[in-house]
């Protein structure tokens, strides 16, 4: 226990102070109603992302990428590359992995018409995940590169879920929650089912052995977590201060501080389960949201007012972002 607290104050040291002020407003302060139609606009995302064919990038540049008109409603960003942006295309009964650069694209990696599979691109954007769940309920995951080549594969007993991938390591929860150095075997290092993990800060989330909550432990060497919450935990800040998640019914979008687990910010707010949720900085989340006007991202901070930063879609088109898991079904 004491390499956890070692580990959780280093990446929360840069705002101990601000966490403990907030969590101690929390209980009065922190739960707000916010409907996401009629937020005012603000800056455009600090993240690049991809709606219909038309990519934005943080600059205010856009790019229409090469695809057919008809396929807008069917590509998901998977992320940048050193061989250009990687595109998800879910047109017609299969799927097709592309690299796009320069205008042109080129097709890597394709499958057939099932349902149950789900892909993502390394943070180190050279190598995708893709998890596939059969109906006998053993997961099968195989890694590949960006030329198509099958790097390493194994399967998973039970429905599972990828946590994190940074491209050479991932963390999969099944019946266990599993590490996996790729090109290696795959060890247990869980009996229980992490909600959330971060390998490069090396935080697991697991539940507590009353069941009452999860909280964060080290990934290297789990043990009991030094808080526990009722939520569901999705991503830790950049800075290690805060953790982003979803309410245990899911209808509400909350920031937690990682000292000691105390929520700092609830919002009930037009945001799905499998919508981008994700860290723009140390300070704000960028969320995915649905309304009546059509999707967009909005921008929250911890302390202060949400506003949109995104037009509506049109036809309510997804909008997509980098490094978020990405399924055939959606």
């Amino acid at each position: 226990m004491d390499l956890v607290r070692r580990t959780l104050a280093v990446v929360s040291s840069l705002a101990v102070g601000l966490t403990l002020v907030a969590a101690s407003t929390a209980t009065a302060a922190a739960r707000e109603s916010v409907d996401a139609g009629s937020l005012p606009t603000g800056p455009r995302p600090a993240v690049a992302y991809l709606e219909g064919r038309t990519l934005h990038l943080p600059s205010g540049s856009n790019q229409v990428l090469p695809f057919p008109a008809s396929h807008a409603g069917s590509l998901s960003l998977l992320g940048p590359s050193p061989q250009g942006w990687v595109v998800l295309d879910r047109f017609g009964g299969s799927a097709r992995l592309f690299k796009v650069k320069n205008g042109a694209k080129t097709s890597f990696w394709r499958t057939g018409d099932l349902s149950a599979y789900s892909w993502r691109l390394g943070v180190n954007g050279k190598r995708v995940f893709q998890l596939y769940t059969d109906r006998s309920a053993v997961s099968s995951a195989v890694v590949f590169d960006l030329a198509g080549r099958r790097v390493a594969s194994t399967s998973f007993p039970g429905y599972a879920t990828l946590l994190a991938f940074t491209g050479d390591r991932a963390v999969v929860v099944g019946t266990k929650t599993w590490d996996w150095l790729i090109g290696s075997p795959k060890s247990a290092i869980s009996v229980d089912r992490a909600p959330a993990a971060d390998i490069r800060k090396n935080i697991l989330f697991l539940p507590d052995e009353a069941g009452t909550g999860v909280g964060p432990t080290t990934l290297g060497l789990p043990d009991a977590p030094e808080w526990v919450a009722s939520f569901q935990p999705r991503a830790v800040s950049p800075d290690g201060s805060y953790v982003v998640g979803l309410s245990p019914n899911g209808k509400s979008v909350q920031v937690r501080d990682m000292v000691g687990g105390f929520l700092v910010r609830s919002l009930t707010i037009q945001h799905r389960s499998g919508f981008p949720l994700l860290w723009e900085s140390d300070t704000a989340v960028v969320l995915g949201v649905k309304t009546a006007q059509g999707r967009a991202l909005v921008r929250c901070k911890v302390t202060g007012p949400c506003k949109r930063a995104t037009p509506f879609s049109a036809g309510a088109r997804p909008i997509t972002v980098s490094f978020q898991p990405h399924y055939f079904g959606d």
